[in-house]
């Protein structure tokens, strides 16, 4: 796992240069794959979290990426009569 490497080699980086504060973790979770895998990648998030140099500091959900990602469009529809912009799905 690549992230596992990097969080070796920052660790590393860190205690050559006496830097003690951890790093704050942001997970984003855009896709479909990412999304069923969720428990799983929270889960190494604590991981790292406790034993590397990262503070586990939140998880996005990045909602549009996702929808892309199963197929589902984004269309943007103006409303003449409240002119609010609202965000409408369709398949």
């Amino acid at each position: 796992m690549f992230i596992f490497q990097f969080a070796d080699a920052l660790k590393k980086t860190m205690a050559e240069k006496n830097i003690s504060q951890k790093f704050n973790l942001v997970i984003f979770v855009e896709s479909a794959i990412g999304l069923l895998n969720l428990q799983n990648i929270c889960a190494r998030g604590v991981q790292l979290s406790l034993s590397g140099p990262f503070h586990l500091d939140g998880v996005v959900f990045g909602s549009d990426d996702f929808c892309a990602d199963i197929g589902i469009m984004q269309i943007t529809q103006y409303d003449f009569c409240s002119k609010d912009i609202k965000k409408m799905s369709h398949i």
